[in-house]
Formats: structure tokens, C-alpha cells, sequence
């Protein structure tokens, strides 16, 4: 086997692992803002557990940051399949949004640990988390939307632009109305 085919089959299966390693983050990042939102309101408690799932979490990131620059890298030195223009433009979108992503998750998660620290009133915490993770969930819309065709493609799913466009208008719906809720908690209480 030549070498561009080897490098070929490692992209591929880097690719495929990456592809499933986003939705988990996905699905975790979803079901993170369906807990905050239910603790918010008080109808989940944090419990002792709940700092090793982020930490897991979080750890789940970085191994999809770091599988992302692997599959970045192979598919920019692909010879037998060369990256068009417009492919390399869609993978500097990728990364600005999930460079922007990953800087407002690591902006919550301090704020988390150090906002009660400087603010005594906890309605200015509530206020600025609410308003971090706000633009929190519009860069992760954006990035999952960025990201969505290739996923399908890589998880061998079904994919057709119709396909993407409900899926992100899923995803942008249910976003939105936790988004609203949040801030909501914000004028109700």
C-alpha cells in the first residue's frame, strides 16, 4: 500500500471516530443545558457526582479537539483527493466556530468557580452565566450546523441538504426555547 493510501485509510477511520466522538459532545452539550436549565428553576440538585460528568466531559472536548486537527491535517495533505477552496474555507469555519465554542465553554465553566468568588449577590452571577451561556448555545448552533454534513457523511447516515436543514433547524428550535427559558429565569425570579 502506498503511502497516500495508508494516510488515506488512518483519515478515514480518524474521521469516522472523530464523527462519533462529536455527536457524544453533542448530546452531552445538549443534555448540559437541559440540567442547567432544569437546575436553574430548581428541579435538579447538584450533586457530588456532577463535577467528575463535566470533567469527563471536558475530556470528551479536548479528545475531539485534538482528533480534529489529525482529520484537519490529513484531509489538507490529501494528494489524491485535494481539498477544493471551498472545502478548505468550510474547514477554517469549522475551526473559528469551534475555537469560539470551546473559549465560551471554557468561559463558563471558570465563571462557574470563579464568579460566586467576586460577586456576593448571586443575581449578578445568574445574570452574566445567563448571558455566557447564551452565546454559548448560538456558537454551538452555529458549529453543529457548520459541522452537520460532515457528520452525517462520516456516521455513513443518510445525508441531502433537506436532511441538514431540519436537522439544524432542530437543533437552532430547541436551543432557542432553552435559551429563552434561561433568560426568562432572569426577569421571572
Amino acid at each position: 500500500m502506498s503511502t497516500d493510501k495508508n494516510l488515506k485509510k488512518r483519515g478515514t477511520k480518524t474521521r469516522k471516530f472523530n464523527a462519533f466522538l462529536a455527536a457524544i459532545v453533542l448530546c452531552f452539550f445538549i443534555i448540559h443545558i437541559f440540567a442547567g436549565t432544569a437546575f436553574i428553576y430548581g428541579y435538579l440538585q447538584v450533586d457530588s457526582w456532577v463535577p467528575y460528568v463535566i470533567w469527563t466531559f471536558f475530556g470528551l472536548i479536548i479528545i475531539h479537539v485534538i482528533t480534529c486537527i489529525f482529520t484537519s491535517y490529513f484531509m489538507l495533505i490529501d494528494k489524491v483527493n485535494a481539498p477544493s477552496k471551498k472545502k478548505k474555507n468550510h474547514l477554517l469555519l469549522k475551526w473559528i466556530t469551534g475555537v469560539f465554542l470551546l473559549l465560551c465553554a471554557l468561559s463558563h465553566g471558570l465563571g462557574q468557580i470563579f464568579l460566586p468568588q467576586f460577586f456576593s449577590d448571586l443575581s449578578t452571577v445568574f445574570l452574566i452565566d445567563t448571558i455566557q451561556c447564551a452565546i454559548l448555545i448560538t456558537f454551538l448552533a452555529w458549529h453543529a450546523c457548520v459541522g452537520v454534513k460532515s457528520l452525517l457523511k462520516d456516521l455513513n447516515l443518510p445525508y441531502s441538504e433537506k436532511i441538514k436543514i431540519i436537522i439544524c433547524a432542530v437543533l437552532i428550535i430547541i436551543i432557542a426555547i432553552l435559551g429563552a427559558i434561561m433568560v426568562a429565569h432572569e426577569f421571572l425570579y
